[in-house]
């Protein structure tokens, strides 16, 4: 999600010179490729091998700021998951609160410049809701209206998702057709299977 020094470690942030190992060992060790080949390879049946797919979630200033120039140092692809209604905001999520802590968001100069650069940009939602606890329509103007603001800013297709939280709890049958519907190629979660 961050990669940033902290004073106090948290389960979201990374620093800088530990992320720059993480991009070492990354490249030393794998085969780094951008998501979407993961994903074609997976549509056509062939299992990956030793390849690995850098994605972050959210859309922190820091991405841009620390991990983009590190990444592009060792040629390492990644795809940004960017809460589309929190870009160039102020707003502080309910994780960062609870911490008392602010960080700041991309604006849309900074998500157009990770895409020109070569970078991917998949949806987040709008508002990081909850997929697994609202309705139907709810879920469904989050995901359409992701993908709408990011293919607005970028005039670029997006068909990368990640589900917020990312919880098997939170990936839904029914969102999982929305995301679909919505002309996502594909919806990332954290819990194992594909």
């Amino acid at each position: 999600h961050r990669v940033r020094d902290t004073p106090q470690p948290d389960a979201l942030s990374i620093g800088v010179a530990t992320f720059e190992r993480y991009c070492r060992f990354f490249q030393r060790h794998f085969q780094v490729v951008p998501l979407r080949e993961l994903v074609d390879k997976l549509e056509r049946g062939v299992t990956p091998d030793h390849e690995l797919a850098i994605t972050f979630d959210d859309g922190y200033r820091d991405n841009f700021e620390n991990a983009a120039p590190l990444l592009e140092r060792f040629s390492l692809p990644a795809t940004f998951f960017v809460v589309s209604q929190w870009i160039g905001t102020d707003v502080v999520p309910w994780w960062d609160r609870q911490e008392c802590v602010q960080y700041p968001w991309m604006s849309w100069s900074d998500v157009r410049s990770l895409h020109q650069r070569g970078f991917d940009i998949g949806g987040h939602t709008r508002t990081h809701v909850d997929l697994g606890a609202v309705d139907e329509a709810t879920a469904g103007m989050e995901i359409l209206g992701a993908r709408f603001d990011l293919e607005t800013q970028l005039d670029a297709t997006v068909d990368m998702f990640a589900y917020p939280y990312g919880r098997q709890n939170n990936v839904t049958e029914g969102n999982r057709t929305l995301v679909r519907n919505a002309g996502f190629r594909c919806c990332c979660s954290c819990f194992g299977g594909t």
